[in-house]
């Protein structure tokens, strides 16, 4: 009996794919600025600069968005500093409230629409 070829067939036909879908993840993940553990990605950034911009004006506004992005999570980031540990703990609790809020209003849309409940 002979050897199969089928496996070796199938790495070199699924070779390409995987590398295409390796590279495509990175291009759509190209860090552009990070304050603390926020991170403004390209998509980010492309996704609110107009198409039909010439070079320079891209440019120019891609600097300025980049700018107000950065002085906008540096002030988050000092604010919430200056924040006392009482406040922190409610800002917290008002966040887990809110998330719990979303999960029970997910939860009644999907018993109203006669879906299993599956989170």
């Amino acid at each position: 009996m002979g050897k199969p070829k089928f496996p070796y067939t199938t790495v070199f036909l699924l070779l390409p794919l995987l590398f295409s879908c390796i590279f495509a993840d990175r291009s759509e993940k190209i860090p552009l600025a990070k304050v603390g553990d926020e991170i403004l990605y390209m998509s980010e950034l492309e996704s609110v600069l107009p198409n039909n911009l010439s070079r320079e004006d891209s440019i120019l506004m891609a600097e300025d968005y980049i700018k107000k992005w950065v002085t906008t999570e540096l002030l988050i980031k000092k604010a919430h500093e200056n924040l006392t540990m009482a406040q922190r703990e409610r800002n917290d609790l008002n966040s887990l409230e809110s998330s719990a809020n979303k999960t029970q209003t997910k939860c009644n849309n999907k018993l109203l629409n006669g879906h299993p409940i599956i989170t």
